[in-house]
This record gives structure tokens, C-alpha cells and sequence, in this order.
């Protein structure tokens, strides 16, 4: 089913999807760690971000019940 345009709330733009962000879509969260050199060129032209840090995702937070 589609939705209609007076039904659309909100759109994600490239401001939200930097790296070390959290994005909610449906309802779960999506960690940003990293990214490709074509994403890194694009954010250095549009936003002048001319370092990317990456997250460490390979360490262990915490221990999952």
C-alpha cells in the first residue's frame, strides 16, 4: 500500500545519515560506521566534512542476556 502525499511526515536527507548517527526507520535503529569513498567525496563537496571518523563496531558493549 502507498502512501499518499498529505500522509508523508517526514523525509531523510543527507544530513541524516552521517557517519556515528543513529537513524530510526520502521521503528528500529540503524548505527551509521562507516562509509564508502564516493559517499566521503560527496559529504566533503556538499557539507565541507573532511574527516570521517569510522566506529569501532568489532568491540563487544555488552554481554547480551
Amino acid at each position: 500500500m502507498e502512501l499518499l502525499s498529505h500522509e508523508i511526515y517526514q523525509y531523510f536527507t543527507p544530513k541524516d545519515f552521517f557517519v556515528d548517527d543513529t537513524v530510526m526507520v520502521y521503528g528500529r535503529r540503524f548505527l551509521i560506521y562507516d562509509c564508502d569513498n564516493f559517499t566521503k567525496t560527496f559529504y566533503f563537496h556538499t557539507f565541507g566534512v573532511t574527516e570521517v571518523q569510522t566506529v569501532d563496531v568489532k568491540q563487544k558493549l555488552k554481554d547480551l542476556p
